[in-house]
């Protein structure tokens, strides 16, 4: 009968499944090394990154705190059970962890990013502001950093610094998500339309399945007088997100706006009949 396998072979056979992009075939083998032993905490981490990897944040969750529960002083263990505590809506839950994260080590730029996210969320966006710029101290070349900075100072109605922020971000990498349709939201807001369209075209073309940018085109270029453009806008928005109440709401606004004999009504009915908004 063969020995029984270490508990650092067990670790080392999963992590190889990990490495292979095998995560629930690692599954089974961290049982295995719990089921040997129960106390060890970076096998409870590990297996929480398997769950993550699975997008099973109840379960990534659950292993992260027992990792915790045994080793306090383990800054990763918080940060990614904070991760899964976000990805579960316990905003609360997660910014504590984040919280403690930065207790252990105030220099990790992703934690004062998350927290400033959760705080952005929850409209706190002074308080956001300045956990970014605490990160941008740490990692002054973060684009996301950059663009979660220009979207706090957009909460503020800071627009013209939102503005800057965004451009740095931009600067870092030229498809920035935040960076483009954040600049696209403040050029809207101070009705600068022309900029504001471009910055949206710009950003589907790398960001093609973000309806919410499809959705602002379809503001700009119905501004613009761009109707018909403006309608293939929504239907696309439509598309991608049939639950978004301001989709059905546009193309409501054209039918009632709208003359009898518009051909465009048209579209802007299978726009209303494309939304399932309950």
């Amino acid at each position: 009968m063969p020995d029984p396998k270490s508990l650092d072979t067990l670790l080392a056979e999963a992590q190889t499944l990990i490495d292979a992009g095998r995560p629930a075939d690692a599954l089974p083998i961290f049982d295995q090394a719990l089921a040997l032993e129960p106390e060890s905490a970076y096998a409870w981490f590990c297996r929480g990154c398997a769950c993550s990897m699975l997008d099973q944040p109840a379960e990534a969750a659950r292993c992260y705190l027992e990792s915790t529960r045994r080793k306090p002083d383990n800054p990763a263990a918080w940060f990614n059970l904070g991760n899964a505590l976000q990805a579960l809506g316990k905003a609360k839950e997660a910014l504590d962890c984040f919280g403690l994260v930065l207790q252990l080590t105030p220099d990790e730029a992703d934690a004062w990013i998350n927290k400033g996210r959760l705080l952005d969320d929850r409209g706190d966006h002074a308080e956001a502001l300045a956990c970014y710029d605490e990160a941008l101290k740490r990692a002054p070349e973060d684009d996301i950093a950059w663009g979660n900075r220009g979207n706090s100072l957009r909460g503020l109605d800071r627009l013209d610094e939102a503005l800057e922020s965004y451009e740095r971000a931009l600067k870092i990498n030229p498809t920035s998500l935040a960076g483009l349709f954040g600049s696209a939201e403040c050029c809207l807001r101070q009705e600068r339309l022309k900029d504001a369209q471009t910055f949206l075209e710009r950003g589907l073309v790398h960001h093609t399945d973000f309806a919410a940018g499809w959705y602002d085109l379809g503001l700009v270029l119905s501004r613009r007088k761009r109707f018909r453009q403006a309608l293939d806008a929504f239907r696309k928005a439509a598309e991608l997100a049939p639950d978004a109440p301001e989709v059905l709401e546009a193309a409501r606004s054209y039918l009632e706006s709208a003359p009898a004999g518009d051909p465009l009504r048209e579209v802007a009915k299978s726009i209303v009949a494309m939304c399932k908004v309950k």
